[in-house]
């Protein structure tokens, strides 16, 4: 086996009590205060009491809601008895919320998986045989080359997401390339993610700016974002912007804790979030707040659209010979440049972009017989309709209200958009994505610490590239986003390329639980020979799984934290021993690559692989290695101790022409999706410009709003991250069992009581819950605070309801784009 073997202790639960019966009040207080109040107390302070036989390792929170909080972890006699706040490099992001304190418990869950297990009942049986290792590799692989043998090597297909933020599990995804097997795109929050890197590019953190450039604000908005449930780590500098005059405006259709620690919230009509931001932009641009200075300079504003094409006139267009470029930096080869063209209005002929001081961003020209006009003047055109009026219409908010919130975020700023992913949940979400950095560009609120783009859009693992993983000329499967698995299954091929899914491999990764229309995925999971999991916990993904392989706690193993807005980079220590017969990931992947036949391709340590994700430029550049991680726990990735670096500072964007393209001159559905079209064809003339496009089925001219009134909508749970942590004890005290929430109006019409059983359902399935009554609803929109598995609803799952509609130009999971109806049941 490569690396070490693992030595592994035997857990009892009596060696557990005795081990942590002494550390019972440390635990409980953690809990009862710090939990609570979502920040733990200085660790000089919690952990003076630390024993002689006490010891204290550093660690990472490491799940994706995106904070990376540092722990203090502390053991007693060989088991994690509390996790308090660790320090990092930057003091502005020493922070820990509840479930950060809870890893004590989570470590020793009863939903632990022990051992590699087998369904020998069939998916979804739930009845299980013990295995060992050795048989679990073995059938896996043995069956992995016989697929291979009949259908190919894209018949295996490698599935995961950002449910661990770590180093170990990159393996699985150098074995999927060693294979040639097939792999899955997210397309949780595809849209928001994917369309933002075409128009503003993927930076160091990710497209936004970093945690903390907030504090410069003068105005905020917060659109989709819940964050003072779900963004702990960076909701702190919100409220530092606000306690320094900044004025904090919440958009959204639920008020919630964060509304209530805003200046002013605006609820809005459920997925109508781009047609304000393309009323504000027409109302800035008519009352003369357009930063035309900034346009011209900075985005793609002054570019020549060919108006019969909608693409960039070029050089060639115009039968002039292209520019000599930079040499090839592989080959050294001469290359040639077909510069875009702009209008010089002193010489009234166009010009190459860049070579003109002051470029025409409006009027129509014709040259060579080619008629053309700036894209300003296209964006003009386009916001033609875009009246205050008929947003508010659309969006249910006084005229008055978007007046006055467009000057204050053009005249007042620096202004700063704070998203989140809520805006991502709808049909044509990726367009409101557009609508608000096109926003941005005409107001020229980018590029400095305190404007521009902020909250999710920040993220970054960039620093921990490992070429150790890379497989030269590798001839790998096809990429299947996961919103369209259960097509390509039911169909044998993506698009015109024939695919038969085989086997499907999860790791970091509970697909069941996050994907729409639950009940077509699962039949999509008992359609396929083989399905292994490697988790930590059983879930509702592992219910349909035939082989279960125990992956090892974020306590057990050494790692590297990766990913997330934080500018450093964190270790993780080994704490205690692997539990049970868990293995790490890196363990895990090595083992299916050497039964696999690549035993020469993964001859390196756990040791050596670590060490290798430093081989890269930043690390290079800065210094770091393994060796002083792990002497210094954290290493900050840029000099800078306040934090803030502003996205597209100095008007420089990692994008295709260097510039804010909030003009898509030709559209691809963005990364990971490149070759995936399953057929289907997109018009690039409707994407190149933001628009407005209502949901699908949740919207009000829909006539199935007759048979399902209710909007069904989901939202951040402060006791989980997706469907993690949703089995620690301490939490299920505060919030014992999954709710649906519902306006009194709505709840009153159905003769519904606070703790009522209630069913939710429409055509694809239902729900049986408890109901909660909040008059920070809209009439017509019930919420679930998500987070919850199958077996801890009273009947059904949330996720039945959801629907797997997507559309041609963005493969996306539209959760909120859902109608339902509720009902008064009684439990049986």
């Amino acid at each position: 086996m490569s690396g070490s073997e693992t030595k592994r202790s035997s857990l009892t639960r009596r060696r557990f009590l005795k081990a942590v019966g002494g550390a019972a009040g440390a635990m409980g207080f953690a809990a009862s205060s710090s939990a609570l109040a979502g920040c733990s107390s200085k660790s000089e302070e919690s952990l003076a009491s630390t024993g002689n036989n006490d010891q204290i390792f550093y660690g990472t929170c490491r799940g994706n809601c995106a904070g990376g909080c540092a722990l203090k972890i502390k053991v007693r006699d060989g088991f994690v008895v509390q996790t308090e706040m660790g320090e990092q490099a930057q003091s502005a992001f020493n922070r820990i919320c509840p479930k950060g304190l809870s890893h004590a418990q989570r470590t020793y869950s009863p939903q632990r998986i022990r051992y590699p297990m087998r369904q020998s009942g069939g998916k979804g049986s739930g009845v299980w045989e013990r295995i060992s290792w050795d048989e679990a590799i073995e059938e896996i692989t043995s069956k992995w080359k016989q697929y291979q043998a009949e259908s190919g090597n894209s018949s295996i297909v490698f599935s995961t997401a950002t449910g661990v933020l770590s180093v170990n599990k990159d393996i699985y995804g150098y074995l999927q390339k060693l294979m040639g097997g097939s792999s899955t795109a997210i397309c949780y929050d595809g849209a928001g993610l994917s369309i933002l890197q075409k128009m503003i590019g993927y930076g160091l953190f990710g497209s936004g700016n970093n945690p903390g450039c907030e504090r410069d604000s003068k105005v905020v908005f917060l659109v989709g974002a819940n964050a003072h449930l779900a963004l702990l780590n960076s909701w702190h500098f919100l409220q530092e912007a606000r306690a320094a005059g900044a004025k904090l405006i919440h958009i959204d259709p639920v008020r919630t804790l964060t509304s209530q620690q805003c200046d002013q919230f605006v609820p809005i009509t459920p997925g109508t979030d781009a047609a304000l931001f393309l009323a504000m932009t027409k109302y800035c641009i008519e009352q003369g707040w357009a930063d035309e200075d900034y346009l011209g300079k900075n985005t793609v504003a002054p570019f020549l659209i060919h108006e019969d094409t909608g693409y960039y006139v070029r050089m060639s267009d115009l039968g002039l010979e292209p520019l000599v470029g930079d040499p090839d930096p592989t080959t050294g080869e001469e290359t040639l440049v077909d510069a875009i063209m702009v209008w010089d209005s002193e010489t009234g002929k166009p010009a190459v972009a860049d070579t003109v001081e002051h470029p025409q961003l409006t009027g129509a020209f014709e040259q060579n017989g080619i008629k053309m006009r700036p894209v300003y003047q296209g964006l003009l055109d386009h916001l033609d309709e875009w009246s205050l009026e008929r947003a508010s219409e659309i969006c249910d908010i006084p005229v008055d209200t978007i007046a006055e919130m467009a000057r204050m975020f053009a005249q007042d700023g620096p202004s700063t958009v704070y998203m989140g992913f809520g805006i991502d949940h709808y049909n044509g979400g990726h367009k409101t994505y557009q609508a608000i950095i096109t926003f941005l560009a005409v107001t020229g609120q980018f590029g400095t610490s305190g404007s521009g783009l902020s909250g999710v859009s920040s993220g970054s693992n960039v620093y921990f590239s490992n070429p150790n993983l890379s497989v030269a000329n590798a001839q790998t499967g096809p990429v299947v986003g996961t919103v369209k698995l259960a097509s390509v299954k039911e169909q044998g091929a993506i698009g015109d390329i024939p695919l038969d899914i085989r086997s499907i491999f999860f790791y970091g990764h509970n697909y069941i639980s996050n994907v729409t229309e639950r009940l077509k995925a699962i039949e999509c999971l008992k359609s396929i020979d083989l399905v292994v999991v490697a988790d930590i916990a059983m879930n509702d993904t592992t219910e349909y799984a035939d082989i279960v392989l125990p992956v090892c706690g974020w306590m057990e193993t050494q790692d590297i934290y990766s990913g997330g807005p934080v500018p450093i980079m964190k270790l993780q220590e080994r704490a205690i021993e692997p539990l049970y017969e868990s293995k790490n990931d890196f363990e895990i992947g090595c083992l299916l690559a050497e039964r696999m036949g690549f035993g020469d391709k993964v001859s390196w340590g756990h040791e050596e692989y670590l060490a290798a994700f430093f081989d890269n430029a930043l690390c290079g550049s800065l210094g770091y290695t393994l060796e002083q991680l792990k002497q210094e726990k954290t290493l900050a990735l840029l000099p800078q101790t306040d934090g803030r670096y502003p996205h597209g500072a100095n008007g420089v964007f990692p994008t295709e022409t260097g510039k804010l393209q909030f003009y898509l001159e030709k559209y691809s559905r963005g990364v990971g999706f490149e070759g995936m079209d399953n057929g289907d064809e997109v018009n690039e003339a409707d994407e190149q410009f933001a628009t407005f496009m209502p949901p699908h089925e949740a919207w009000r001219e829909n006539p199935l709003i007759e048979k399902y009134p209710l909007q069904f909508m989901s939202m951040r749970n402060r006791f989980t991250t997706h469907s993690q942590f949703y089995d620690v004890a301490w939490f299920r005290e505060i919030m014992p069992e999954p709710i649906l929430k519902l306006n009194p109006d709505d709840a009153a019409a159905r003769g519904i009581s606070a703790g009522d059983t209630i069913r939710a359902y429409n055509d694809r399935g239902y729900v049986v819950l408890k109901a909660e009554i909040d008059a920070g609803l809209r009439p017509g929109v019930t919420v679930y605070p998500k987070g919850w598995q199958a077996s801890q609803f009273i009947d059904g799952h949330v996720s039945n309801l959801t629907s797997s509609y997507t559309i041609p130009s963005m493969y996306n999971n539209y959760y909120f784009d859902t109608l339902c109806e509720v009902e008064r049941c009684e439990e049986d």
